[in-house]
């Protein structure tokens, strides 16, 4: 089987997406594999604010765990 190098995570950071953020992090975590976390928010400065808190978190969780 081939290696999987990188793995593409775009979200929105919102609470539907982080099941697919966990498995996103786990699945390179397990590979090996690098992951790039994507995202783009839009809305008023307090949303985009929020969820750029938000995705940070998502690479905080994925540099802990791999």
């Amino acid at each position: 089987m081939a290696h999987i190098e990188t793995i593409l995570l775009a979200t929105d950071a919102s609470r539907a997406s982080e099941a697919a953020e966990e498995q996103a992090i786990e699945l390179a975590a397990r590979l090996g594999s690098r992951l790039v976390v994507v995202s783009a928010v839009s809305g008023s400065p307090e949303v985009r604010s929020g969820r750029l808190v938000a995705v940070e978190g998502v690479v905080q969780r994925a540099r802990a765990g791999g």
